[in-house]
């Protein structure tokens, strides 16, 4: 997924050191994130949005009434993308090739 996104010049925010884990799902992050779910899950490609986000603005942490931009931007942009052992080569490309064209305006 990383090397095909950042290839193509997305807008994608990627994971940083990627090689060295072994993930279960991908987070990335776009700004236009819920047009972007809505796409994929039309496309039946599933996602989840990030878990918890900004975990300040969760009534139990009121109390923590500091800014924290970054978690803001991840709780409103993030998302995580599949990708587990089962996944074939023709599977990621299918799913760039969405991402790519919803990220230039293709679709």
């Amino acid at each position: 997924y990383v090397e095909r996104l950042r290839q193509a010049g997305t807008s994608f925010v990627l994971p940083i050191g990627h090689e060295k884990y072994d993930w279960l799902a991908l987070p990335l992050m776009h700004p236009r994130r819920m047009e972007l779910l809505k796409y994929l899950e039309e496309n039946e490609v599933q996602v989840r949005v990030c878990f918890a986000g900004n975990i300040t603005r969760h009534p139990a942490y009121r109390h923590y009434l500091a800014d924290f931009p970054a978690s803001d931007r991840i709780m409103a942009e993030g998302f995580l993308l599949g990708a587990h052992h089962g996944l074939k080569f023709e599977d990621i490309d299918r799913v760039c090739d969405l991402l790519i064209r919803f990220d230039k305006g293709i679709v």
